[in-house]
């Protein structure tokens, strides 16, 4: 993580960082989100073990019994905070900055994800399992960046690639986000390779669902 951020910001080479955020207690680094001027990465969790179905209507009841494990990923951006030595020039009245003591490189959340599937022995590809993306998007001041849409196919990337080293091969989700405009969002969606599927038209939600075959 040192070494992305040393080659991303030039400028601290040579200082000491520490890292700082709320929500890092118990975080891997699953990929490094980069594009442009945007620093991050995809802070992964523990899977959480549910008893209780996670109520996905576009999937059959056995479907959706199966998926015993969630996973929530954060996106966090790279915040750099140096703490400067300041002096006061009477001669230029203006203060002048000595030098930097140290720097706290704060983790700011800036979107969330849900995974959803059944856990299966670390084989990629093992078996045609049936897996979700759930709420996949970015806080406002990331969709107001013009690498938006780069930094969510990588986003998704690193979502789908989770689920297929768990062994889902058909990954689910919502062709809609209210974070999104509808029409933005279906393009987007289609551009990775989600399509709808007839045989889901008579479940409920079935209409407004999109499948993707992870099987490359």
């Amino acid at each position: 993580m040192l070494e992305h951020l040393y080659a991303h910001f030039t400028y601290l080479r040579g200082y000491a960082l520490r890292l700082q955020g709320s929500f890092i207690e118990g975080a891997a680094s699953l990929v490094t989100l980069q594009e442009g001027n945007f620093l991050g990465f995809l802070m992964a969790y523990d899977e959480e073990r549910d008893s209780y179905p996670a109520d996905f209507p576009f999937l059959t009841k056995e479907e959706d019994a199966s998926l015993t494990c969630q996973r929530l990923l954060r996106p966090a951006e790279l915040w750099p905070q140096p703490t400067v030595e300041v002096a006061w020039d009477d001669l230029k009245g203006q203060g002048v900055t000595l030098d930097m003591k140290h720097v706290d490189v704060v983790l700011r959340e800036v979107g969330t994800v849900q995974l959803w599937f059944r856990r299966l022995p670390p084989k990629a590809g093992d078996g045609d399992e049936t897996g979700v993306i759930w709420e996949a998007f970015y806080a406002p001041g990331v969709r107001a960046r013009p690498e938006h849409e780069r930094l969510l196919h990588q986003f998704w990337e690193a979502c789908e690639r989770l689920l297929y080293k768990n062994g889902v091969r058909f990954a689910y989700t919502y062709s809609r986000e209210p974070n999104y405009e509808d029409a933005w969002y279906g393009a987007f969606l289609h551009a990775r390779g989600y399509y709808r599927d007839p045989a889901r038209a008579h479940l409920l939600g079935g209409r407004v669902a999109v499948v993707k075959d992870l099987d490359p």
